[in-house]
């Protein structure tokens, strides 16, 4: 047998630090743990648990495949020499957490439609922030919609942001699948969205007609410098804040009720709460937080 196969092949040889093994790269090391957490959570404020070791390392092994290389301390040293901020976008979102679906609290979307009823004004704005794929800020947007069918007047606009590139791509494109919809009405998906078949099943896309006063952009919720243009008469931050430490989240909820309207209304996950923050906040619902007049 060759002799440079049977050393690299001989059970008894130990691989160099960093290197790959026959199944992949070696196991990330708790030193490499500890950089790539506290990476994240300076970059955007996200905090994994020291028992997430076996989670970080399985999602990092798909940015090694991606990038072609051989392990973790490899991939450290590249992110460390990365001049521009692409492979950064990559890393965070390697760990952000997007799971939503269409009007996926209920009493969210009927406390927001008596709110719109109630506002003497003509002009609604609405902010969906950590909006993932869109399903959110569609699901406003039809909400909005069907008021002004019923007789509702007034103009509305919905900005949906994210710190993920892909899902907010995603998002733009409005493309979802047939079981995405399923808490959508037989007739809000009749006038709102146009259905197609696929070889993978059935489609659907969202209408022009529900896109006209929507936008995405990206915002990364810590970067508290990164001021919007408007204010905003309700906001929904739902299901993200247990992504952030404790402290984190208390500035970004502070920045994003400074940039709410007084007597507008803060959305959060059902299993969120915003009691223990001094931030001139009122709950007046379900996980729904008023803004004290000012």
């Amino acid at each position: 047998m060759n002799q440079h196969l049977t050393s690299k092949y001989n059970s008894s040889a130990k691989p160099a630090s960093g290197s790959r093994s026959l199944y992949g790269p070696l196991p990330l090391t708790q030193q490499q743990f500890t950089f790539f957490s506290e990476l994240l959570e300076s970059k955007a404020g996200i905090v994994l648990p020291a028992d997430e070791i076996n989670m970080m390392e399985n999602r990092l092994k798909q940015r090694l495949v991606q990038l072609k290389l051989n392990s973790y301390a490899e991939y450290e040293q590249y992110l460390q020499q990365d001049l521009s901020p692409l492979e950064m976008r990559e890393f965070i979102n390697t760990f952000t957490t997007n799971e939503t679906e269409f009007f996926r609290e209920r009493c969210h979307f009927e406390q927001l439609r008596s709110a719109i009823c109630a506002l003497q004004t003509d002009s609604v704005s609405i902010w969906s922030a950590g909006c993932s794929s869109g399903e959110e800020v569609y699901s406003l947007a039809i909400a909005c919609e069907n008021l002004q069918l019923q007789g509702q007047d007034f103009h509305y606009q919905i900005l949906g942001t994210d710190i993920d590139a892909h899902c907010l791509s995603s998002a733009s494109q409005g493309i979802y699948q047939k079981e995405q919809l399923h808490k959508v009405s037989r007739m809000d998906k009749h006038k709102y969205f146009c259905q197609k078949g696929t070889r993978n099943g059935e489609e659907y896309v969202v209408s022009k007609e529900l896109r006209r006063f929507v936008k995405f952009r990206a915002h990364n919720l810590i970067d508290y410098k990164d001021h919007l243009p408007i204010d905003f008469n309700f906001i929904f931050l739902c299901n993200v804040l247990y992504s952030f430490s404790k402290q984190s989240a208390a500035k970004i909820v502070k920045t994003l009720v400074d940039r709410l309207m007084p007597g507008g209304l803060l959305f959060v996950g059902l299993a969120e709460t915003l009691q223990d923050l001094n931030l001139g906040l009122v709950q007046v619902g379900s996980s729904v937080y008023q803004k004290r007049a000012e």
